[in-house]
This record gives C-alpha cells, structure tokens and sequence, in this order.
C-alpha cells in the first residue's frame, strides 16, 4: 500500500487551443478535467501501475468532493481533512501547433492550526498500513512551513520510507528529519544547495552532499537530460524515452509513482524475509524505480492530462529505457 498525502489538491482544467494567443479570442478543441496537485497525481499513476494507493490531504467544497470521486472511482481508498473554503483549480492551455503550455494556478483555501492537526491525525492512521509514504507539492496558504517535517516526524516510528516531492523552505525544513528519498528537479536542487547545476556531474555531486545529511536516496529530474540518482547501490543516469510531447505537467510526478512501487514491492519483499531495515533493501529496486518511473512519464507526456498513463504501454516503454552506473566526479557518458 502506498499512502499519498497532498496538502494543497486541485481540480485540474485543460484546454486544447490550436495557434493559442494572449487576447485573442479562441476556439477550444478539447477539454478535460482531473484531480491534481503532485501526490495526488503520483496517486493515481501508482494506481494504474497495480498498486493499492490510499489517500489524504486537505480538500474543501464541490471542487473537493470532485477528487474524493475521481479518485475512489479508481480504488484509491480516501479519508481527506476538510476545511473551510474550495479546493484551488489550476487551468492548463495547451497548444498543439506550437507546442506550447500555459498554466495559470489559484492559491487555494487557508488552512488553520486545528485544520493541521486534523490532517496530522489522518496520517497517523493511515500510516500504520502503508508500505511507502509519498509527500508532495506546494504547502497551503495558512500552514507552517515545517508541516512536511511534522509529517515525518509522526511517521518515522512506523517504519514505512517516506519519499518527499517538494521545494523551498518546505524542503529545507524536512531534511532535518531524513526522508528515505527526496526528488527535487535540476532549479530546486540549485536553491536547495546554493549553486548552479550544470547537468549531470553537478547533480550528482550535490545529491552526494544531501545523502550526507541523511537523505537515504536523491533522485534529481533533469527535463530533457534524463534523471540522476543516487543512492546505496551507488550513482545512475536514466536517459529520457524520445516521444511525441503533447503535455509535460505530471511527468516528475509520474517518475515519483514509479519510485514508490518500485520501493513498496522491495519493502514487501524485505518484510517477507524477517523484516524491514531502509539501507538493507532488496538489491536493484532503485533502478527498477527508475526504468518504471520514466515509462510512466514517458506515457504521462504523450497525454494531455497530467497524472494519466496507459498501463498497458508501459512495458513496451520499460523495454526502452537506458540506465547507466556513474562514477561520481566523473562525466556521464
């Protein structure tokens, strides 16, 4: 079981407008309308990969009984903390002759102390039956900026790993209690250690410098150079699958879902053989995270809703990811 929990949810609108410009009026092709927001997202691409996915995070208004739906409609199992107000709706425009995307994001509702500890609560129950905890996404307006490290804090008793998708003082704040694994892009891991990352070896080496801090396994998404990790079994380059973008929201997202089933296969499987010890993992499952996390983006980017996958192409897509060891301070080739 994979627990998600999302702090700031959304009710996802895209639009497909051909030869889309700024104030001009537009004919819309296609319109879709999906749950959002990072975990959320990483929910429901856990779930077409075959895992069971629980889910939580704060919801409020009609926009919020939309996701709880969406997302039992899929058998995700939810129990979300509701709060005052309307869950924040983001509205994507894509356009297919340019291939161009412009999102534009609302704040969403505030939330408040009681409304923290409510959601602090629901974690506390529904991590006792998780394999894997995934954290992920902007912070609401209203909430303490170290609510993701309250969040590992609750849960590091329970044993299961907590991979951490965030950025900013957020992040910062939660290293302090060792996520298993976090997944910052190339910009927010240049913020998090206080210089450029040019590629690759600058990823590396800075992910080194946070496993030092206690950080399990650093995994950076790179856009159009791939991914790096590192981890125990030592440092990779995953190259990114070549296909027709139509959409790229929802594709770091979908590399996370992968990583979670990967890991909650591997803790399943530990469990199975006298128990669960995080740096003992069964050997090889980070790469295997890689391989189905880059599938899944693959398919996530040909699509055009974020968080939407084909299932049945994603071994064909597996077959065709490249993953190569790195020497650290040494050039990828």
């Amino acid at each position: 079981m994979i627990l998600t929990v999302t702090p700031s949810p959304a009710v996802d609108k895209t639009y497909v407008v051909p030869d889309f410009q700024v104030g001009v009026e537009a004919r819309v092709d296609g319109r879709f309308i999906v749950p959002a927001g990072k975990a959320v997202n990483v929910a429901r691409v856990a779930r077409a990969l075959g895992e069971e996915v629980s889910a939580t995070g704060f919801l409020a208004g009609d926009r919020g009984e939309f996701v709880q739906r969406h997302l039992e409609t899929l058998g995700i199992i939810t129990d979300f903390a509701w709060i005052g107000g309307d869950t924040r709706e983001t509205v994507t425009v894509l356009d297919p002759v340019s291939g161009m995307q412009t999102r534009l994001m609302e704040i969403g509702p505030v939330v408040t102390e009681d409304d923290v500890r409510s959601l602090e609560a629901k974690v506390r129950a529904m991590a006792a039956g998780a394999d894997v905890i995934t954290l992920g996404g902007r912070l609401p307006e209203g909430a303490p900026p170290d609510l993701y490290r309250r969040i590992l804090d609750i849960v590091r008793q329970m044993g299961a790993p907590v991979i951490l998708d965030a950025h900013g003082l957020s992040l910062r704040l939660a290293l302090g209690a060792s996520p298993f694994l976090i997944k910052p892009n190339q910009a927010e891991l240049a913020e998090l250690v206080e210089r450029p990352i040019g590629g690759p070896e600058d990823a590396v080496q800075a992910a080194l410098e946070i496993q030092e801090d206690g950080v399990e396994c650093v995994v950076v998404s790179l856009g159009s150079q791939g991914a790096v990790a590192v981890c125990a079994d030592g440092a990779f380059r995953v190259y990114p699958l070549v296909v027709k973008v139509v959409n790229t929201v929802g594709c770091g997202d979908s590399l996370v879902a992968g990583l979670a089933v990967e890991l909650a296969r591997a803790v399943r499987e530990a469990r199975m053989t006298g128990g669960v010890q995080l740096s003992g993992l069964p050997d090889g499952w980070l790469v295997r995270g890689l391989v189905l996390g880059t599938a899944a983006a693959a398919s996530n980017a040909v699509t055009e809703t974020a968080g939407t996958i084909d299932p049945e192409g994603i071994p064909g897509l597996a077959a065709c990811v490249q993953v190569e060891r790195m020497s650290p301070g040494q050039p990828a080739t």
